[in-house]
């Protein structure tokens, strides 16, 4: 699927959706962003003959991992870099194909796997960036930005999360007030960054 919203909704809460879907499914959870690959072998693993070659997340994520179901979030998709024949979303072709994500080869290790059951959740601001055969690839959900309300209670989410996975001691519930001041803030930011768009 892909996740499609303003900048102003933030990877946090999208993120954040892919580890609460992870948590349901009782699955694991695998994080690619987008936004720093110049080459595919993050996804596709690059050959054994290249100098710090390694296996791709995908590989480790079903081989080294306890799932084959692992939910694997790629993030800003639409920002993707490289060129031609370095293209980061080229592994993605065969990855988000039925026929072709069942015996998906790993470069690096050279031997076919089934990543047929894995879970993709991809998110981007800009749905023109991503090329066509990708887009009727994946199902598109149009997420609209929180209203104020809607920004709090995604804020008192992501605190109570922090907090259940840290021993800090007894920390209060996230106050409502605090919420809403951090609920005003992303949407400030989420309105600059539009304006720095235009």
């Amino acid at each position: 699927m892909l996740l499609l919203g303003e900048p102003g909704i933030g990877k946090t809460g999208k993120t954040h959706f892919a580890k609460q879907l992870a948590r349901l499914l009782g699955t694991s959870c695998h994080y690619v962003a987008m936004n720093s690959l110049m080459a595919g072998w993050i996804l596709s693993g690059a050959s054994s003959q290249w100098r710090n070659a390694s296996r791709a997340k995908v590989f480790d994520a079903l081989v080294n991992g306890s799932y084959a179901n692992p939910v694997i979030t790629v993030d800003e998709i639409d920002k993707a870099t490289g060129d031609a024949q370095y293209d980061p979303l080229s592994a993605l072709y065969a990855l988000l194909e039925h026929d072709t994500t069942k015996s998906f080869t790993d470069e690096f290790a050279e031997v076919p796997i089934n990543a047929g059951n894995g879970v993709w959740i991809a998110n981007a601001n800009n749905a023109r960036a991503i090329p066509e055969p990708l887009m009727n690839r994946m199902n598109v959900n149009e997420i609209p930005a929180p209203d104020r309300d809607g920004a709090c209670r995604i804020a008192q989410a992501i605190y109570a999360e922090i907090r259940a996975a840290h021993t800090w001691g007894v920390f209060p519930l996230f106050p409502k007030r605090s919420a809403m001041r951090l609920s005003m803030r992303l949407r400030r930011h989420r309105r600059a960054a539009c304006g720095a768009r235009c």
